[in-house]
């Protein structure tokens, strides 16, 4: 009967260690972005830092990307522009993002042109 116990307990240890690792790996940092086109006439899935933008209540507006090799000792050039609306009540904002190798900037207008860092 003891022996039954310390393997139950053994069990039960070797469980909660797996779920530690699990949880561990689940903690990792998002994508930036991540584009996935199923055909020449579907929408992009768009992720943006493990956010879906094109999926309601968002809608996707425009998905640009261009990625480059340079020579070994250069960097990669890199751009990425998106475009997206935020919700669909009326107080939804067009967000714009652009990524290149100064970073990350982004804007976003209210859908009244008006202007808002």
């Amino acid at each position: 009967m003891n022996e039954q116990i310390k393997e139950i307990n053994e069990s039960i240890n070797k469980m909660k260690r797996w779920q530690r690792e699990i949880e561990r790996s689940n903690k990792q940092e998002p994508n930036l972005l991540e584009i996935k086109l199923k055909d020449t006439d579907s929408v992009p899935e768009v992720w943006y830092r493990g956010e879906r933008v094109d999926e309601l209540p968002n809608g996707l507006v425009d998905v640009y990307m261009h990625w480059h090799t340079c020579e070994a000792d250069k960097p990669t050039k890199l751009m990425a522009i998106l475009e997206y609306v935020e919700g669909t009540d009326i107080d939804a904002k067009r967000i714009e993002v652009y990524i290149d190798e100064e970073g990350e900037r982004g804007s976003f207008n209210l859908l009244k042109d008006e202007i808002d860092d």
